[in-house]
Parts: C-alpha cells; structure tokens; sequence
C-alpha cells in the first residue's frame, strides 16, 4: 500500500511553494543532499488513490508557477521524473 509520495525540490523556497500548493495534505520538508535541496514528503492519507492524484495534480501545477521544469517523485518505491506541463 502506497502511503508516501516524495518529491524533490530544489531548494527550501521551492519547497516552501509546493507544501502550499498542497494545502489539505499533511506535507513535510527535509533537507536533501548537500546542494540545498529539499525533498518534500507527503502523507497519503484516506483515499490513496485519490490522494496520490490530488498530489501530483499539485506537483503539476508547482511546476508550472515556478518555473523549476522537473522534478524527481518517488512512489510505493519507483522513481519516476516529472516534467513542467507545455504551455498552451
């Protein structure tokens, strides 16, 4: 059963801004490596389906807003990179 989702930040500012468009999931930053990087851990709770897909649907539009073009995401023990949605 999945009941984390990592993501990987590039520093604590970005980090600060995805745990905000997170807002209703329980989320927590953590230092990651020593470039300044964060990984932000965020607790699937209740529906995990659900909630994996309101976290990612976060995550989307994180790198939308900021500009950070991709990211490193860890789900139930698989990597997977995840790239800023094309602008339309």
């Amino acid at each position: 059963m999945v009941d984390q989702l990592r993501v990987l930040a590039p520093d604590e500012r970005a980090a600060l801004v995805l745990v905000d468009e997170l807002r209703g999931q329980h989320a927590e930053i953590a230092p990651s490596g020593s470039n300044g990087g964060c990984e932000i851990v965020v607790e699937l709770d209740g529906n995990p389906e659900r909630a994996v897909v309101r976290a990612l649907n976060a995550v989307d539009r994180w790198l939308a807003s900021t500009g950070v073009g991709e990211t490193m995401v860890s789900l139930d023990g698989r990597a997977y990179t995840l790239t800023a949605p094309r602008a339309k």
